[in-house]
């Protein structure tokens, strides 16, 4: 495991390994989001700027709003990419632990060398060299990193991805990790002919009418908590099993609109009783603690985990968490 501090140490470690080794498998993690799908798709220019062999992997299925991001369609499912053992590399981007890439950690963790990239506090370290920076606002930014080290031409296509990837992992410019100089490098990428309008309209402002009558529902569960400062939500399984184009990302972000609310939670039903939870938090409190007490992670404002239950016994368990929190 690498001990290196220094950011630009580690980056220029990150760097000599991908000039050294000429097969890489590169993947993110399980429910890809903006950040980790435009990470991994920036890493695969660097590499096939350098001449080396990659390949993208993931455990999940790609969500139909990401699917306008230059090059997705290079992106193999762990069914389709068979076999897996051509790589001398694994990079490993935006995953806070080694089991949240699903099915390919036991291929990862076989790999000689395995490259840890990521930008949450919460990261493991589970790499033989981490680069791991929980001041970035998010990973594909430390990839644009690694892409103008190299010297790489920022086409159209790359600046698309890094401005995708920014915005969708400062919530459009609004939350804590949002830098200065993560708003100097999306406007570079707009001078590069991005255009923000585009981008904002194919990940926030269109919705398929699946996904709207999925978000009718879960709205109608809304229920409040601690003199109206905690927000809930939830969707049952037999709600999406009718609404098989539903994308549910997202959901929990309408109940930080309710004015009062600290923490909101969005419950989905995701194979009976169990849940996959999404957390959000205003006035800086550190949602990511909340997740990692049910094996969870995140940001301190946006964090997520699983939790087995049903429906009453998982709100529960999340809620005596918080009520301990916030007292």
């Amino acid at each position: 495991m690498s001990c290196i501090q220094n950011p630009d140490e580690i980056l220029s470690a990150v760097c000599d390994a991908l000039k050294r080794e000429n097969s890489f498998l590169i993947t993110t993690h399980i429910r890809p989001d903006g950040d980790s799908l435009t990470s991994v798709l920036v890493l695969a220019h660097v590499l096939k700027a350098l001449d080396k062999d990659h390949w993208i992997v993931l455990d999940d299925p790609i969500p139909a709003k990401y699917r306008f991001l230059p090059g997705i369609e290079t992106i193999l499912q762990v069914q389709n990419a068979r076999p897996l053992t051509r790589h001398r590399a694994c990079v490993v981007m935006d995953s806070s632990t080694l089991n949240r890439i699903g099915t390919l950690a036991e291929t990862v963790q076989k790999c000689p060398l395995i490259i840890n990239i990521d930008h949450h506090h919460s990261n493991e370290h589970f790499g033989h060299l981490n680069w791991v920076n929980g001041d970035e606002s998010s990973t594909v930014e430390m990839g644009y990193a690694v892409l103008t080290r190299f010297g790489i031409e920022v086409t159209q296509e790359i600046a698309t991805l890094v401005y995708a990837g920014i915005v969708c992992d400062t919530g459009c410019f609004r939350f804590p990790n949002t830098t200065s100089r993560s708003l100097e490098i999306c406007g570079e990428m707009i001078r590069k002919g991005v255009s923000p309008k585009f981008i904002a309209d194919k990940m926030f402002y269109q919705k398929n009418p699946d996904t709207l009558r999925a978000l009718a529902r879960a709205l109608d569960s809304m229920e409040l908590y601690f003199n109206d400062t905690v927000g809930c939500i939830h969707i049952r399984k037999e709600d999406l099993d009718s609404l098989s184009e539903a994308d549910t990302e997202g959901f929990v972000d309408y109940l930080q609109l309710v004015p009062g609310t600290k923490v909101n939670f969005f419950m989905r039903e995701e194979a009976k009783n169990r849940y996959r939870v999404s957390l959000r938090s205003k006035n800086n409190i550190p949602i990511d603690e909340i997740a990692r007490v049910f094996g969870g992670g995140g940001h301190a404002q946006a964090a997520g985990c699983t939790i087995e239950g049903t429906l009453p016994d998982v709100r529960k368990k999340i809620l005596e968490v918080l009520r301990r929190r916030l007292d």
